[in-house]
This record gives C-alpha cells, sequence and structure tokens, in this order.
C-alpha cells in the first residue's frame, strides 16, 4: 500500500492549486488526495468574481469536520508526523 498525501488548500483558492503537486507525486508512487473546502469547488476565477452563496459563513470547525470525514471514509492513517503538534 503505497503512503498517502493529502493536499488541504487555504481560503481563496480550492483542490485545483494542487494539481502540479498531485501528479509529481503519483509519478513518485505516491496515492494522492485533494479536495476542495466547501463551498470552493470550480473555477477560483468564477469563484471569485460569484462567491457562492453562505461563504462568508463558513466556518473553520466546517472545514475541519469536512476533512476529518474525509480521512475516515477514505480509510487515510496518518502518521505521528503528520500531526501537528500545538504548544
Amino acid at each position: 500500500m503505497a503512503d498517502t498525501i493529502l493536499f488541504v488548500h487555504g481560503m481563496f483558492q480550492n483542490a485545483n492549486s494542487w494539481n502540479g503537486w498531485v501528479t509529481f507525486f503519483y509519478e513518485r508512487g505516491y496515492d494522492c488526495v485533494a479536495v476542495s473546502w466547501p463551498l470552493h469547488d470550480g473555477e477560483l476565477s468564477a469563484l471569485r468574481s460569484h462567491p457562492p452563496e453562505g461563504l462568508r459563513d463558513l466556518r473553520l470547525q466546517t472545514v475541519i469536520d469536512h476533512y476529518v470525514g474525509l480521512i475516515k471514509a477514505k480509510g487515510i492513517r496518518l502518521s505521528p508526523l503528520d500531526i501537528p503538534s500545538v504548544a
């Protein structure tokens, strides 16, 4: 089983931002997962010119829950190095 890399974008981006890196690592044998935040699917230019309804109400906890659900659904195993420490 290949290691999996989960790509998570930031605000004002989406999963398409990772296309080049997904290709790079996939060609080197990694499984790659890049999924957009809720309400961030589509072309960036269209999203910027016509933000989806509800975007202003999107909360960080919603984004976290989105990725936790994805990790569980895909069975992605996190190693200790993948979990950031908060001091």
